[in-house]
């Protein structure tokens, strides 16, 4: 039996800085800006993919194939990520970066893109109509190869200490974009899906192009090695098991403003709806996140994520009980600001845990742990 206590015990860990301290409190913000926009592209993406799964597998005539496919995406959702980050960390330990992980998942994607939007334009019968589930399963796969590999190049723009700033930004632009589906799908379905999908086709390639130009320039030296920037961590083994719950418990908290708080009664009373609402929350958390960063990095929370997304939790069991409005409104203002503290701190805990060689690999767990709930509720374990 695996011994879970040496698993779980990697928090401690010594830190020894590779370069003074005026360059490792440096952030490279050309490089964290691509980041960011790359996966603001990935969140509008998956948008427009929830929106149209469903009457496009109607079009299709393979409504009752829609359990099977939530089954897939669940299935790619939790083991692509670490697969890919694998791949990434492989790349990496040869002396290479791990761009060309990122990139061949980025051009899978737009292709993808571009092919669903010819075949929802064409309509095909017969046996060509099972492209469209095909290229959907493809698509699911591909959008998971990049965005671990991606995002562990996050070591690489900022130190360990200035982390949470780089998270806040982050955070800020990603959720945001998740927090303007209200307005996303509207605008989706009056352009139809052909058009939506070969624009996202666009959106995620030129952002992707941009991620390769930036990071490029620090892996062929012409921007100062990436370690001159990074503060090394010695840590005894990776601590893959609390990366993974980091991962899922946050992913709890945003499986429950997006998919619970709108069907709850206490939100449905509110002026604005239910999914409005945790629209509002949402975005309301992620302007906060771009100042808790700062916060963290000031009181040194870099690693402070497990008790505050604790008390995250907490928070929501308030809304499942009957509570007068005054008091709602206080524990959702709560809420909304230590889910900005959990978001911005869940990246930087999750990172001080693993080994260099390790990191993509874990990364891609913490995005496979943060998926978990939201499949579960999909498949209606929770309804």
């Amino acid at each position: 039996m695996l011994n879970m206590e040496n698993l779980v015990s990697d928090a401690t860990f010594t830190a020894t800085s590779a370069v003074s301290s005026s360059s490792s409190t440096s952030i490279r913000w050309s490089q964290l800006i691509s980041l960011t926009l790359l996966s603001a592209s990935i969140a509008i993406s998956w948008v427009a993919y929830h929106n149209f799964q469903a009457p496009l597998l109607e079009k299709f005539g393979f409504q009752h194939l829609s359990r099977f496919v939530l089954i897939v995406q669940a299935i790619v959702l939790l083991v692509i990520p670490p697969l890919a980050g694998a791949l990434g960390d492989r790349y990496r330990k040869k002396g290479r970066s791990n761009l060309p992980v990122v990139m061949a998942g980025i051009g899978i994607v737009a292709m993808i893109f571009m092919s669903v939007a010819t075949t929802i334009a064409i309509s095909p019968e017969g046996v060509f109509r099972w492209l469209f589930p095909i290229l959907v399963t493809l698509w699911l796969i591909a959008m998971n190869i990049f965005h671990a590999p991606a995002i562990a190049g996050l070591e690489d723009m900022v130190s360990a200490e200035k982390m949470p700033i780089a998270v806040g930004l982050l955070t800020l632009v990603t959720d945001l974009a998740y927090s303007l589906e209200p307005i996303i799908v509207p605008i989706a379905q009056t352009v139809g899906a052909p058009i939506t999908f070969a624009a996202g086709g666009i959106l995620i390639l030129l952002s992707g192009i941009l991620y390769r130009n930036k990071m490029g320039s620090i892996y062929t030296g012409s921007a100062k090695d990436s370690n001159n920037i990074i503060t090394h961590q010695t840590v005894s083994r990776s601590g893959f098991v609390m990366v993974f719950v980091n991962g899922v418990l946050l992913g709890i908290c945003m499986a429950f403003i997006q998919d619970i708080l709108p069907n709850l009664q206490i939100a449905q009373r509110a002026i604005v709806g239910g999914d409005q609402l945790a629209a509002a929350i949402l975005a309301m958390a992620a302007v906060l996140a771009f100042f808790a960063g700062r916060v963290a990095v000031s009181f040194g929370w870099q690693k402070s994520f497990i008790p505050i997304i604790c008390v995250a939790l907490l928070f929501t069991f308030v809304f499942f009980v009957t509570i007068p409005e005054w008091l709602f409104a206080l524990v959702m203002g709560m809420f909304i600001v230590t889910l900005a503290f959990a978001s911005v701190t869940a990246l930087p805990s999750s990172f001080a845990r693993l080994r260099p060689e390790h990191k993509a690999m874990g990364i891609g767990l913490f995005l496979a742990g943060s998926e978990l709930m939201a499949s579960l509720i999909r498949l209606g374990f929770f309804n």
